[in-house]
């Protein structure tokens, strides 16, 4: 069979026929995006990767719960977005990376543009309060702002994915992003009073 060309469903299928190969196959196509979320979540590269284990783990002992209501990916997904909060909630204390150190871990290696140490500085003092700001939103602002304005699901996935109304993610994408603009820009006006 081509591998490439077979939908989630027929790969499911294969798997749940007894065809321990094919788990492969849907680990190799959701990998990377799966871990990619983690990261956004976790903020450190090697909770990312357990995250991403545990959630693979967990789609393998759980598939046969999965009804096909809605797409595997969208299931993977919510499975993915569970574990993730379930760990953040978890954890202690440990030492995050900076999201300027994650984006350029994701996007890949891209052109360093010189520029003058200032705007560097300046640079790196916003991406700190961005990040200390997302820290402090409440879990749900956080995930609707991760899947919508990060990661760029659709309302509808995120809805699927969140088990949420599309209107329902619409209310809290608006009222997660006026909270993170309300916050940045009271960091920023404490900043400038200085």
């Amino acid at each position: 069979m081509n591998e490439v060309q077979e939908s989630d469903t027929e790969v499911i299928q294969r798997l749940r026929g007894g065809e321990e190969a094919a788990f492969e196959v849907l680990v190799q196509r959701y990998r990377q995006r799966v871990y990619r979320l983690a990261v956004r979540f976790m903020r450190n590269r090697e909770e990312a990767e357990e995250v991403s284990q545990e959630v693979f783990l967990t789609v393998y002992r759980k598939l046969a719960q999965f009804e096909g209501k809605s797409s595997f990916s969208t299931w993977l997904y919510r499975v993915a977005v569970n574990a993730s909060l379930m760990r953040l909630r978890s954890r202690e204390q440990t030492e995050t990376v900076p999201i300027d150190d994650l984006a350029g871990d994701l996007a890949g290696d891209e052109d360093d543009a010189v520029e003058p140490p200032d705007s560097r500085l300046h640079s790196e003092e916003a991406l700190a309060q961005i990040e200390r700001a997302m820290d402090n939103l409440p879990e749900e602002f956080k995930t609707i702002l991760i899947l919508r304005d990060i990661e760029d699901f659709s309302n509808e996935e995120t809805a699927e994915i969140m088990d949420l109304t599309v209107a329902a993610v619409k209310s809290r994408l608006h009222r997660a992003r006026s909270y993170l603009r309300k916050r940045l820009e009271d960091v920023y006006r404490d900043t400038r009073g200085k």
